[in-house]
């Protein structure tokens, strides 16, 4: 994340699954970080389909982290939360993935993703469970996801993820159709995890993220999401989106009024400028222009004030809040 400057202003057959259950447990939330800490191949005997699961860092180690902050907050808020990987370097299959949701009965599962390389893509995804949802078999055949219930749940879902990712992590989230053509994996366009379980799914990509902060907010985005999909008595408190600016216009309107201050009816010049970062004095500048230079590393990185002191001795306080992006 760049430095943020701140100053002084501001053939086909069907296969079918088993019948879904009715309801799900209410307040059973499945998380699923993508990806396995060694590669796994086998045949699943239900399908015949190829189950693969592989490494892919940094991926598994950023989903892997976006997961457990999204636990915390979950449970804080009174929610039961599995995990398919309970530690980094765990390796499972994605039966194994399906079968901890089905067998609770979850409410929601969700499956984390994020860009395996700083070259990847950089706006949100969303995938949702469809009826024309399928991969191939080893033998050729077309598997399709049968539960038109449960696909109706998750678009619906996919619907509420996509306005809570958009709002909280301040860049474009699409709704899309995913394809494993020509990715040494079985052929399809909707992901095995999705196909199998009968629980309502979804699979989340995140982009590349670019500091701790782009985890926070990616935490946070999910968090409102599932609260709204999941509802529970009481009702949990929703994060709020972030004041964001741009570094680019943040620079361009600190200098615009230069180093001067308005005292009621005086102009005068700051003597000196105290920068402080959530309540706490980070720098005090006596030279114009009065700058200071910060990166943000954690959403609590927020709160900026900034006190001018004329030669005169009165003083000018400005509170800001900012997210350089």
């Amino acid at each position: 994340m760049a430095a943020l400057l701140v100053a002084v202003v501001i053939l086909i057959a069907l296969v079918s699954p088993p019948e879904a259950k009715a309801e799900g447990n209410s307040r059973v939330i499945v998380l699923d970080p993508g990806h396995s800490w060694t590669s796994i191949t086998t045949i699943d005997p239900a399908t015949n389909i190829r189950d693969e699961e592989y490494p892919n860092h940094p991926e598994i180690e950023n989903s892997f982290d976006v997961a457990q902050r999204l636990k915390t907050m979950l449970e804080s808020a009174g929610y039961t939360v599995l995990m398919t990987k309970t530690n980094l370097h765990d390796s499972v299959t994605k039966r194994q993935r399906v079968d901890l949701a089905d067998n609770a009965h979850a409410a929601l599962a969700v499956s984390i993703h994020t860009s395996g390389h700083t070259f990847g893509v950089d706006y949100g995804q969303i995938f949702v469970q469809r009826t024309d949802g399928y991969r191939v078999s080893q033998s050729g055949k077309k598997v399709f996801f049968a539960l038109p219930d449960v696909a109706a749940t998750s678009a619906a879902y996919g619907q509420i993820f996509q306005t809570e990712r958009r709002k909280i992590e301040g860049k474009e989230v699409v709704v899309k159709v995913n394809s494993y053509s020509g990715r040494g994996l079985a052929d399809g366009n909707l992901a095995i995890v999705q196909l199998w379980s009968t629980v309502p799914w979804l699979l989340c990509e995140g982009g590349v993220p670019k500091s701790d902060l782009d985890r926070e907010l990616y935490a946070e985005s999910l968090f409102n999401a599932i609260v709204r999909c999941v509802p529970i008595d009481p009702q949990p408190t929703l994060f709020a989106p972030l004041p964001r600016l741009s570094c680019d216009a943040l620079t361009t309107a600190i200098w615009r009024a230069g180093t001067r201050y308005t005292y009621t009816a005086a102009t005068v010049k700051a003597a000196s400028v105290k920068f402080y970062l959530d309540g706490v004095l980070k720098r005090t500048d006596y030279v114009a222009p009065f700058t200071w230079s910060v990166t943000p590393t954690k959403r609590a990185v927020r709160a900026i004030k900034i006190v001018a002191t004329a030669a005169n001795g009165n003083t000018t306080t400005q509170l800001f809040s900012v997210v350089c992006q």
